[in-house]
């Protein structure tokens, strides 16, 4: 999040497989954050589209020797 810019949010998706491969040979992961001011940032995560959560990101990526280090 850029504090020049007015925009509260930031996201970014990953892609892993090739573009052009079938949906089910592919994983994909994104993650939002969004600045709530005062309070804090909220922040979001999405594996192959749906809501999920870090652990289950984790454990996928694992099944192919992907590790977060």
């Amino acid at each position: 999040i850029n504090n020049l810019s007015k925009r509260r949010e930031a996201s970014v998706t990953i892609l892993f497989g090739e573009e052009n491969a079938p949906e089910e040979e592919k994983i994909i992961v994104s993650r939002r954050i969004k600045d709530n001011g005062t309070s804090g940032y909220a922040s979001a995560y999405y594996l192959n589209g749906k809501t999920s959560t870090l652990s289950e990101i984790h454990d996928t990526l694992a099944r192919y020797h992907i590790s977060p280090g």
